[in-house]
């Protein structure tokens, strides 16, 4: 084996709990941002999740219907230039 395999056995097989510190924070959130690796690199826990503000329209969507007397813009019509 080369060197260099040899090498980042190396690294990882000294990171290990790190890297898997990362990778649950990872499974958890989706996405980590800068600071919340350099707190998992330096062996600390990260803060709770922020919960997603509540609404009240339970996943409905709301769709937003053309103002009346206006026509819907027809296929291949373009703006009027400025």
């Amino acid at each position: 084996m080369g060197i260099g395999y040899s090498t980042a056995k190396q690294i990882l097989t000294d990171n290990r709990e790190t890297l898997i510190r990362i990778a649950k924070a990872l499974i958890e959130r989706e996405v980590l941002d800068a600071a919340e690796i350099k707190l998992l690199l330096e062996g600390q826990d990260l803060p709770p999740i922020k919960p997603l503000p509540t609404s009240s329209d339970d996943g409905v969507q709301q769709v937003i219907k053309p103002e009346p007397g206006r026509s819907p813009a027809k296929g291949g019509e373009r703006p009027a230039t400025a």
